[in-house]
């Protein structure tokens, strides 16, 4: 746990699977055990940190995204066992990519394997009809319950390409008899539905081709060796991966209320004001596709600089 404390960041990897994983809750499997897990699950408009933690890890390849969710259980004689999937104690999915259009998956498991999936575009409003036919399977242990999931990509409407990301939240109902230790949690801060406060998953080892695109991983800003920095950043932080070029004047805000995903935006003003990231790119010939909000006054260019110096204007 300390070196995940130490690596954790708010953007997910999911590394690629070597080989389609079998779905049978077997936690000795070589490909769960070098899987890095994801875990502090928040309870509920983030009043703390659930008691009883979630351990989740993801795998993915070209067609499917498998999941090995842990939910630890120290008092298993208290869990409400009522048969109502939404009562008793289950873990909540939710999936959602630019090809869904605003909609997300919504799939929820219960300990002894009851399903209920639809596809959503808030709490109240879904296709309950949608089967995205998933294969998963529920065990028991002592300390723990663990679910091991696999959700096909193609009633999705979109396959998995290295770089890709996609909004994905994985949430936790944790219920008691007694209601005393009942818990909501997720590891968005403690949101369930709606994608836009959702956590980007970044597939591949090398994470996102665009890092920290919806800006919410911050720090303070740090000028090059031998540069006279032109720049104004309000608040004293610039998000995370991204450079902001000192030839050019301009100021920099990170704004919160009203991004158009997530918490974050930024708000920049300047005449040629350049704000640049180096990309990491999957090895081989790629069609890029690139996604952004923006609003405002002014004139927005975008330009991707190749290796030999040259700019190319996406069309």
């Amino acid at each position: 746990y300390k070196k995940y404390a130490e690596k954790k960041g708010k953007e997910i990897q999911c590394p690629k699977a070597p080989a389609p994983i079998k779905i049978d809750c077997d936690l000795e499997k070589a490909v769960w055990k070098e899987t890095p897990f994801v875990t502090d699950f928040n309870l509920v408009k983030e009043t703390g940190k659930a008691a009883a933690q979630t351990f989740v890890r993801m795998r993915h390849d070209t067609n499917n995204i498998y999941f090995l969710i842990e939910a630890m259980e120290p008092n298993q004689k208290d869990m409400r066992h009522t048969g109502d999937i939404f009562s008793d104690n289950h873990v909540e999915l939710f999936v959602s990519n630019h090809s869904l259009a605003g909609s997300y998956y919504h799939m929820i498991l219960d300990r002894d394997g009851k399903l209920y999936q639809s596809l959503a575009t808030s709490g109240s409003s879904c296709d309950k009809d949608f089967n995205a036919n998933p294969e998963f399977k529920t065990k028991t242990l002592p300390d723990r319950w663990v679910a091991e999931i696999r959700i096909p990509t193609e009633p999705l409407r979109q396959r998995i390409r290295e770089g890709d990301t996609w909004r994905i939240n994985v949430a936790r109902v944790r219920s008691m008899k007694d209601d005393k230790d009942n818990e909501n949690s997720s590891w968005s801060g403690g949101v369930f539905h709606g994608s836009a406060a959702h956590r980007t998953v970044a597939f591949g080892s090398a994470g996102a081709i665009v890092k920290n695109g919806d800006f919410e991983e911050t720090a303070p800003p740090q000028n090059l060796a031998g540069t006279a920095d032109k720049w104004e950043y309000a608040g004293g932080k610039i998000p995370k991966h991204w450079f902001f070029n000192p030839n050019n004047a301009g100021r920099v805000e990170i704004k919160e209320a009203g991004a158009a995903t997530g918490k974050n935006y930024v708000n920049v003003t300047g005449k040629n004001a350049f704000i640049e990231q180096n990309l990491a790119l999957p090895d081989g010939p790629h069609a890029l596709r690139l996604r952004l909000a923006a609003k405002g006054k002014g004139e927005l260019l975008i330009r991707i600089r190749l290796a030999d110096g040259l700019y190319s204007q996406p069309a």
